[in-house]
Parts: structure tokens; C-alpha cells; sequence
């Protein structure tokens, strides 16, 4: 299944920046949930975050290495 989206400029924000290493890719599931894989060139030290909105406002939330093992 293909999902073609489109988007105007105004409907696109940044919700983070990173400084410690770089991201790689981005991925939006359909309940809106946040998955960023990490730049692996960087040696991070998790492979994949997730984003999660709390308390309206943008956190990290770090997926254990044990499933994501660098």
C-alpha cells in the first residue's frame, strides 16, 4: 500500500534539532507517532527515538539497545 501525501509549507514544523549526532530517517506512522533512526556513521549511542508530544511539548524518548543494539 502507497500513501501519497501533500503538504503546504505552512503545514510543516520543526519539532526537534539534534546536536550530538545527526538524524537519518524520518518516519510518521498514521496514529501520528514519531520514529527517527540515528546516523549510524556517528556511533550513536541509540539507533532509533521516538518523539512524543507531553504536556505540549516535544520530548525524546530512547528505545532500549537491547531491541536496537548499536
Amino acid at each position: 500500500m502507497h500513501l501519497l501525501l501533500e503538504f503546504k509549507r505552512s503545514d510543516i514544523e520543526v519539532v526537534a534539532t539534534f546536536t550530538e549526532t545527526r538524524p537519518g530517517n524520518v518516519a510518521i506512522f498514521p496514529d501520528g507517532r514519531i520514529f527517527i533512526s540515528m546516523q549510524p556513521l556517528d556511533n550513536p549511542m541509540y539507533r532509533v527515538i521516538e518523539l512524543a508530544l507531553l504536556k505540549n511539548e516535544w520530548v525524546r524518548v530512547y528505545l532500549s539497545t537491547l531491541f536496537f543494539p548499536c
